[in-house]
């Protein structure tokens, strides 16, 4: 019997604990403040304490995984399938080797060169400040999309290149199927795995870009629950010795990436094992 990958198991209990606790009945409202306890510390009322509109820390954290995750999700999944669908048809378009059809490849692969150069950070202010301050949930999704479309794209493409020449790619050619649909029923299943490794990395660089926006008061904000904002003011007010404002957010920002992380790195072992 095989045994389990307990990496995998405590990843999975990570992820789908903090969703699901950020979805159920928490102990305060995230968006009620308590002037009586403004900066209280970490206690048995406040389970990470309060911040400086005595929100409670514990409740907004839970409550902007909630929002984050799926905002996250979301973003990844139609920046990484508009990539994949990109990245399978420039290998399908390739291995027909017709000189033509090799140019649009490499001048497709030239233009997602050119979207995946522009500085990430830089390209996301732009795409999400153009809805102004405060939450700008449609904008955050783009912004993901924008960014995951080359990197998909080029990763399907790369693994795509060791399945273009395999002997049932070449017959469906032969028997005149079309590009698109050796790139959807043969090229596909063949970097399936590789592609759901990269869409767990790509949530976890997701949620901390996303972290990164609130901070700087953009994408989620204020007064929708926000990580960014707590570390903001976390920083600012750990001189004084008010600590858990950016120890606990960041505590679950880390504890959701290496989740994810430890998901991708068992996807991508598997595919490798599966080409062995």
């Amino acid at each position: 019997m095989k045994r389990p990958d307990w990496s995998v198991v405590v990843a999975l209990v990570v992820v789908m604990g903090l969703l699901l606790a950020g979805f159920g009945p928490l102990p305060f409202d995230p968006r009620q403040p308590h002037l009586e306890a403004i900066l209280a510390g970490p206690g048995t009322t406040h389970w990470f304490g309060t911040d400086r509109s005595g929100l409670d820390v514990f409740s907004v954290t839970l409550a902007a995984t909630a929002e984050i995750l799926p905002i996250a999700l979301v973003g990844t999944l139609v920046g990484g399938v508009l990539g994949v669908v990109l990245g399978a048809l420039a290998a399908s378009v390739l291995s027909g080797r017709a000189s033509g059809s090799a140019g649009r490849s490499e001048w497709l692969l030239r233009l997602l060169d050119m979207l995946q150069s522009l500085p990430v950070a830089v390209l996301m202010i732009i795409v999400v400040g153009i809805g102004g301050r405060g939450t700008n949930v449609a904008g955050v999704i783009a912004a993901l999309a924008l960014v995951n479309i080359p990197l998909f794209a080029k990763v399907t493409y790369a693994q795509a290149l060791s399945v273009v020449h395999e002997p049932y790619v070449v017959a469906a050619r032969g028997y005149g199927a079309s590009r698109m649909r050796i790139a959807l029923r043969h090229i596909l299943p063949g970097v399936s795995g590789i592609v759901a490794g990269q869409f767990s990395l790509s949530i976890g660089n997701a949620i901390i870009a996303l972290a990164a926006l609130g901070f700087l008061g953009i994408g989620i904000a204020p007064p929708d629950p926000s990580w960014g904002e707590l570390i903001r003011q976390g920083s600012e007010e750990v001189a004084s010795g008010v600590w858990w404002l950016l120890v606990f957010p960041t505590a679950t920002i880390c504890a959701l990436v290496l989740a994810l992380n430890a998901l991708a790195r068992r996807l991508s072992n598997r595919k490798g094992m599966a080409h062995a």
